[in-house]
């Protein structure tokens, strides 16, 4: 799991030194240029997505030493701000450097507020894990690094490119398999939250079929009785040891589904 970390680090060290442009233009990065679809970070002056720092995931890491409880795969990071464009951000030579030091304390905020909390706080209310806890405890990994207003057409041409949903298996997926496996509750040890309705999972696992990555529905969407809130299961074939579980709710939108239907849901999961 360490070599993910590692390679991300990587990347977005190639990314700020200029390295992956050229790469891209050459065609010898293992991502497809995203300023050929291209993507655009938001739709105010249309800047390339490209400019601004990748996130690829944001929370727990090792470097940390804290107890992982919860791992959680977002669709897209949203739109960056002018602290995040390649030209403001204040970099030192790792991405790893950027999450633990505080450096974009919105961004932290928004992973505890939006993602860590409401999984972490059904879990506390139901007996798997005890306070405090904080973002260390929680790890977000997206399905792609970069920046976009919203998971618009362009986004999902993207994802469709063949290298790029090789990446999405090797460098998310997998990553999320292997950090849940040192998750330390027992209620999501080996399981990984995917925070996407049922449409926008069926879109990413068809475009994982497409290279070899063949996956199955395990649990069919169960609606909460509670509180509006969804979920289903599935497993990549690939990666038989993990347990997928999606969460969205109708009137949710990019948050999870309130506090009751949290914990429902996690106390339904298989």
């Amino acid at each position: 799991m360490i070599r993910l970390f590692v390679y991300w680090n990587g990347f977005v060290d190639r990314w700020y030194n200029g390295v992956m442009k050229s790469q891209m233009l050459m065609q010898h990065c293992e991502w497809s240029d995203p300023d050929a679809i291209p993507l655009y970070n938001d739709n105010i002056g249309l800047p390339y997505s490209y400019d601004f720092l990748p996130e690829p995931w944001w929370g727990w890491n090792p470097a940390r030493k804290e107890f992982l409880h919860s791992v959680v795969i977002n669709f897209n990071p949203g739109s960056g701000d002018i602290a995040q464009h390649r030209n403001c951000i204040a970099y030192s030579g790792s991405y790893s450097d950027i999450v633990n030091g505080g450096i974009l304390p919105a961004t932290e905020k928004w992973h505890y507020s939006k993602r860590a909390i409401p999984v972490l706080r059904a879990l506390e209310s139901l007996n798997y894990i005890s306070g405090p806890y904080s973002i260390w405890n929680h790890l977000s990994i997206e399905v792609l690094p970069w920046h976009t207003k919203t998971a618009n057409a362009n986004y999902r041409k993207y994802i469709t490119h063949a290298s790029n949903a090789i990446q999405i298996f090797e460098t998310v997926f997998s990553f999320a398999a292997l950090a849940s496996s040192h998750i330390e509750n027992t209620k999501l040890k080996d399981k990984v939250i995917v925070k996407m309705n049922e449409s926008n999972i069926a879109f990413v696992l068809k475009a994982l079929a497409n290279v070899g990555y063949t996956s199955k529905i395990t649990v069919p969407v169960t609606s909460c009785p509670v509180e509006d809130g969804k979920f289903l299961e599935f497993m990549i074939d690939k990666l038989p040891h993990t347990k997928f579980i999606c969460i969205w709710g109708s009137k949710s939108r990019n948050n999870f589904p309130g506090k009751r239907a949290m914990e429902w849901i996690l106390s339904n999961i298989s």
